[in-house]
């Protein structure tokens, strides 16, 4: 088995129970634990993206406001359910974030160094606010829904068991199958099929075992197993985008064997909005 094979395996058993502990078991309402470290989550991934455009992470200030960029979102999400508001003021705020933040960059723009277009900063502060920073947000979201700690598990379990069997059906049958991806090339059209297909019966078997979340039926569970599992791919594929623009492998190197936060987080970041709204309307 290679290093990396084995690393990766290694963090999917890890992280697995280490998800399913800090979820399950935790006694609060609101699941402190878990929605802490998504506002984590959210600053490091927003540092982590601002560094791959080219923001120049190293200046306090910069890291500084990419930082907030990635926390206000995630903390507005945290706010609506801690004191009970309600959830468009998550929505309404993050329109006024990014009415600030365009704001700001018009203000500062003509003292800044001119090698870098306007176009550039307003479009890096502007997406740092939305992706990842309102995409992470709807992590904290997931507990505003009925059997949340379920919905949360079932989310990230598809997600992760998606990836790592997109990764082990490529390795094994994917010797000579198509790279459909320019973008990644090292995905196979096998191990696309391998995760896109765990998905639909991870999800189909989830509404079997817990009917209670899905009224309209396992079908509709399937649906939205394949809509995650190919939002999981399209967010991969996007952040492997910005990686080869940079010209980097990874996002970061906090986690071994995976990178940065973006680089294991990616998938879920891209998928978790859609996911938030299907359940909304399960549940209406």
């Amino acid at each position: 088995m290679k290093p990396n094979t084995a690393k990766r395996l290694l963090l999917f058993f890890t992280a697995i129970p280490i998800l399913i502990i800090m979820v399950w078991f935790d006694p609060t309402p609101q699941l402190f634990v878990m929605n802490i470290f998504a506002i984590c989550a959210g600053i490091g991934a927003s540092m982590e993206t601002g560094k791959l455009f080219g923001m120049r992470i190293h200046r306090w200030r910069t890291r500084f406001g990419a930082a907030i960029l990635g926390a206000v979102p995630a903390f507005l999400g945290f706010l609506v359910i801690l004191l009970g508001w309600d959830i468009m003021v998550f929505y309404a705020g993050i329109m006024i974030t990014l009415t600030v933040v365009l704001t700001y960059v018009l203000s500062v723009f003509p003292e800044e160094d001119k090698k870098v277009s306007f176009y550039a900063k307003a479009g890096v502060a502007l997406t740092l606010t939305i992706y990842p920073g309102a995409f992470i947000g709807h992590f904290i979201l997931f507990t505003l829904l009925d059997h949340s700690k379920l919905i949360i598990l079932l989310f990230f379990l598809t997600i992760f068991l998606n990836d790592s069997l997109a990764y082990v059906g490529g390795k094994l049958f994917g010797k000579y199958s198509n790279h459909p991806f320019p973008l990644s090339p090292k995905k196979t059209t096998i191990g696309l099929i391998f995760g896109l297909v765990t998905s639909v019966v991870f999800m189909g078997i989830g509404s079997v075992i817990f009917p209670q979340l899905f009224p309209l039926g396992p079908l509709s569970a399937m649906l939205l197993g394949l809509v995650t599992g190919a939002l999981g791919v399209a967010g991969d594929l996007l952040e492997s985008g910005f990686k080869r623009s940079a010209g980097v492998k990874d996002s970061g190197n906090l986690i071994p064997g995976r990178g940065g936060i973006m680089d294991s987080l990616d998938s879920a970041i891209f998928a978790a909005p859609i996911f938030f709204f299907a359940f909304l309307l399960f549940q209406s």
